[in-house]
C-alpha cells in the first residue's frame, strides 16, 4: 500500500508519532519564529518550509529502531550555481551533518535534546536563509 499523501499541514501533523509530535512542534515553532517571512506547507509529502522558496523538509524518521525528528536544510529542488565547493553557514554547535556540498540534516531524539539546542538550531536556520 503506498504512503499516505498529505495535503495539508495539520493532515500531516495530526499523523505524527505522539512520542514525538512534542519536539516536531518545537522545531516547527522555532523554524517559523526566525522572520515572519518563513511559511510552511506540504512539499515532498512533509511539513517543508519557504521564504522565496522551500529550504527546509521536517519528518518523523525511523533510525535503528528508534524514531527521532529530521530537519533536513537543501537549496531548493535543483542545485544552485556556486554552492558545488560548499554552502557555507556558521554552526559552532556542530548541528548540521552534511549529506552533500548544499544540503545537511538536524536530528532531535526527543523535547530534552531539541530544548538543549533550540539557540543553536535558530542561529543556523537564520544563516541558512540568509545564504539562499
Amino acid at each position: 500500500m503506498p504512503p499516505k499523501q498529505y495535503q495539508t499541514v495539520d493532515e500531516f501533523l495530526g499523523d505524527v508519532d505522539p512520542d514525538l509530535a512534542a519536539t516536531l512542534q518545537g522545531v516547527r515553532r522555532a523554524i517559523l519564529a526566525v522572520s515572519p517571512a518563513v511559511g510552511e506547507g506540504i512539499k515532498w509529502n512533509c511539513l517543508s518550509f519557504r521564504t522565496h522558496e522551500y529550504f527546509a523538509a521536517l519528518n518523523v524518521h525511523r533510525q535503528r529502531g528508534r524514531a527521532v525528528v529530521l530537519l533536513v536544510l537543501h537549496t531548493g529542488a535543483k542545485r544552485k550555481p556556486g554552492v558545488e565547493g560548499g554552502f557555507a553557514v556558521s554552526d559552532p554547535a556542530g548541528l548540521l551533518e552534511w549529506l552533500g556540498p548544499d544540503r545537511a540534516v538536524v536530528r532531535f531524539s526527543d523535547e530534552a535534546d531539541f530544548a538543549a539546542r533550540r539557540e543553536a538550531l535558530v542561529a543556523v536556520i537564520g544563516g541558512w536563509i540568509a545564504r539562499m
